[in-house]
């Protein structure tokens, strides 16, 4: 496959980052992390609460700072 022929912003929407090694995002809330897996959209604080209200394990109470 010619890589000149591939759309870019399609290829970023598939790329993922798999760390081998233990990999802490101490520098990160929840929040951003949920940004994160879609920053070729613009943050929306309504949809990133939507999104962690969708998963138990980033409910309000289980992380230490909640999902800010």
């Amino acid at each position: 496959m010619d890589l000149a022929a591939v759309d870019v912003t399609s290829w970023h929407r598939h790329l993922a980052v798999l760390s081998q090694e233990f990999l802490k995002y101490e520098f990160a809330t929840a929040a951003e992390n949920i940004y994160f897996g879609d920053v070729g959209s613009a943050r929306d604080d309504r949809r990133t609460r939507r999104a962690a209200e969708d998963r138990p394990t980033l409910a309000k109470d289980r992380t230490p700072a909640g999902i800010t």
